[in-house]
């Protein structure tokens, strides 16, 4: 049985969730500074989280609240704060070729939402199953899934209602994942699941940094991964859609009305597609009314499949995903979560 799930992962918009669009290739550099404020003292806040969603540029606030990221794209980014008994704040930034930016983020406390969640857990057994579950659902499956760890699965506040499993935390999640080289920091937007159909949303800030004191011999080992991850995936698949390319980089896709249905499919050319570019930016508009099937030819991957579940999709000419909620995803893409993901400011070598 083919399981759905709304996407929401790679990419944060303000209003749909989640990572940034990086743009197509390389620029002049840009740079955020900022400081990190108690919205009710005003006093600053030292040690809090400061990074791009879905990036590797990241950094914590000094003793008097101020940080600096450099080395940024252009282009939309949202730029994520976070600290352990605050409110996380989020926003968006439209940045330029050699922009200077300065933002003053001020956080609103909150109660403690870790502690409770070792106060709270009367049931241990059923804590710890949930964890299980959790972890499962947010590692997905296939490529290096097995390999993520959760270093900190007690920050996590797991609940069940009815069927659906929600996640809720305050600080941030670390992962480690060692068959991509990345240990990742994760704010969880919005996790609901449904153990019973298996399917549901998870929505997720990350920033990537990648695991310190490796051989030459190691690294080369994860650029490889790396690559391996990348090809077939979505992003790879979105990036040759927006080159039209599609059928050069071994992409065979059919359309059809409901993925239940294994007849019926009619194969289809990235002609049959609709894209619209937004003037004056990287990005395009997608649109199609039934789901697709896609194959990755040039591999042994199982078929991915999309639906459109509002007007349009939005994406960079880097294939990173605006609206990720606008699309169901079924199939291989939908198994893909965590233990697959790339930042956005992963760019593979030329594709020839």
């Amino acid at each position: 049985m083919n399981r759905i799930f709304r996407l929401a992962v790679l990419p944060v918009t303000a209003l749909s969730l989640l990572l940034a669009a990086p743009p197509s290739g390389p620029n002049t550099e840009c740079i955020i500074a900022g400081r990190v404020l108690n919205e009710l003292t005003g006093e600053p806040l030292e040690n809090a989280n400061a990074f791009l969603a879905g990036t590797t540029i990241g950094t914590s606030s000094g003793p008097r609240g101020e940080f600096v990221l450099r080395s940024i794209l252009t282009g939309g980014q949202d730029l994520v704060i976070s600290l352990v008994g605050y409110e996380r704040r989020v926003v968006r930034l439209q940045l330029k070729a050699g922009d200077s930016t300065f933002v003053t983020m001020a956080l609103i406390p909150q109660v403690l939402q870790a502690e409770q969640v070792q106060v709270e857990a009367s049931e241990p057994k059923e804590w710890k199953r949930n964890v299980a579950l959790f972890e499962k659902v947010l590692r997905g499956e296939g490529g290096f899934a097995d390999q993520v760890r959760l270093l900190n699965p007690y920050v996590v506040d797991l609940k069940m209602r009815g069927t659906t499993l929600v996640g809720t935390t305050d600080s941030l999640l670390r992962i480690e994942n060692p068959g991509l080289g990345y240990m990742m920091g994760v704010v969880i937007r919005r996790f609901e699941w449904d153990v019973r159909h298996d399917g549901g949303v998870w929505a997720v800030y990350v920033h990537f940094r990648e695991i310190p004191g490796q051989s030459e011999q190691q690294h080369e080992e994860w650029l490889k991964h790396r690559r391996a991850a990348y090809d077939g995936s979505l992003r790879h698949f979105l990036w040759a859609l927006a080159r039209s390319r599609l059928s050069e980089q071994g992409f065979e896709m059919r359309t059809g009305k409901n993925i239940s249905y294994s007849r019926g499919w009619k194969e289809i050319n990235e002609d049959s597609l609709h894209l619209d570019r937004v003037p004056g930016t990287p990005l395009l508009t997608w649109t199609f009314p039934e789901w697709i099937r896609v194959d990755p030819g040039f591999s042994f991957s199982s078929p991915s499949y999309v639906h459109l579940v509002h007007e349009h999709a939005l994406f960079d000419s880097s294939g990173v995903l605006v609206t990720p909620l606008a699309l169901e995803l079924g199939g291989t893409w939908a198994r893909e979560r965590i233990g697959n993901m790339l930042p956005t400011d992963y760019f593979p070598e030329p594709i020839p």
